[in-house]
């Protein structure tokens, strides 16, 4: 494991009026079928991201399917769906003009960029950390000798100043675990996000 970065979520302060997660949540209550938000199609990582968070919170929000992010932050912008979500480098510049509000960002810990956006966990979800991570593999048979030397390789890497200072350009932290927290991470997400895929009704065509 090499790093992990947020997703932020962003609420359109016309449609979605709401200042925080729980927020948004209590306007799905209260307007049930009525709160939409953009995905880049169903099983995509919007799509199921919403849907964990549906499910941890009891509330349906309605999807409205994009075939990429730039569509999607359009109509996100123009008001026509009530939030979404977008990576920092979209979604930092954006937030900072105040077109739309970000609400939440889905990283175990709050985004420096965007200090005082609460993460899922601080907003009354305790199990809920959703980054998106980034992972070195390399094929199951590889001997152990190759494995090693690629290991040590990568490690003085992601120690180097560059290296961290590349990440912190793009909003990424820098996450290093061994190859068995990694296992045991991809495990927990795998169980995860089948209950998310499970639960939205995403099929594969």
């Amino acid at each position: 494991m090499v790093g992990s970065s947020a997703n932020v979520i962003l609420a359109h302060p016309d449609v979605a009026p709401v200042t925080s997660i729980a927020d948004l949540v209590a306007l799905a209550r209260a307007r049930p079928g009525q709160i939409t938000y953009g995905s880049f199609g169903p099983g995509s990582l919007a799509h199921l991201t919403v849907e964990v968070i549906s499910l941890a919170a009891g509330v349906r929000f309605e999807d409205v399917p994009y075939r990429g992010a730039a569509s999607m932050f359009t109509d996100l912008l123009a008001g026509r769906i009530g939030f979404g979500m977008a990576s920092p480098p979209t979604a930092v510049p954006t937030a900072r003009e105040g077109r739309v509000r970000a609400i939440g960002v889905t990283t175990r810990d709050r985004l420096a960029a965007l200090p005082n956006v609460p993460t899922l966990v601080e907003s009354g979800f305790p199990d809920l950390e959703l980054p998106g991570w980034h992972a070195l593999v390399a094929p199951a048979a590889t001997p152990a000798p190759i494995l090693a030397r690629l290991r040590a390789e990568f490690d003085a890497v992601l120690a180097s100043h560059a290296y961290i200072a590349a990440m912190e350009a793009i909003h990424t932290d820098v996450r290093r675990l061994s190859p068995a927290e990694a296992d045991a991470l991809l495990g927990r997400e795998r169980r995860l996000w089948a209950e998310a895929v499970r639960a939205s009704g995403a099929t594969v065509e």
